[in-house]
């Protein structure tokens, strides 16, 4: 009985199909030029977040002497599109106010509408915002709106 045993669990270990081959995407570095900064490099990024397209967001630091962020969207491997910029004017707002150095709580849906929660500067206070881009198959002229705040 006992050889039985071993013998069917052997037979079992070696029908264990193989494991598939991994294949990465490099979808940014460290180092590159980042879009609207005036040449300053990327130093670290965010757990990013993709979706079924294969589209990926993250929250990138770029500027290693001062450590600013922004909101960024990686359509496809290499090409970044910053859609919130560290200091830049905040959509929706009647304050003058800007983001923030927090951005946080980042999603990207299917359709590629990206969500993110920041602590916004304005004059005299920093309070948080939600704020959401509009689905790029939408006729909507904005490319992003301020949800709540």
């Amino acid at each position: 009985m006992r050889k039985s045993t071993v013998f069917t669990i052997v037979v079992c270990l070696f029908a264990l199909p193989v494991a598939a081959q991994v294949t990465y995407t490099t979808i940014a570095r460290t180092g590159q030029v980042v879009p609207q900064t005036d040449g300053l490099l990327s130093f670290r990024f965010s757990s990013g977040v993709i979706n079924n397209s294969g589209e990926v967001a993250a929250i990138l630091s770029y500027d290693r002497s001062s450590i600013k962020q922004a909101v960024t969207l990686f359509p496809s491997p290499g090409v970044y599109n910053p859609i919130a910029i560290q200091k830049n004017p905040a959509p929706g707002t009647d304050d003058a106010a800007t983001f923030g150095s927090s951005f946080s709580n980042l999603t990207l849906n299917d359709p590629g509408q990206v969500f993110f929660r920041n602590n916004l500067t304005a004059d005299i206070s920093k309070d948080e915002a939600l704020f959401t881009t509009p689905s790029p198959l939408s006729d909507i002229a904005i490319s992003m709106f301020l949800t709540a705040r």
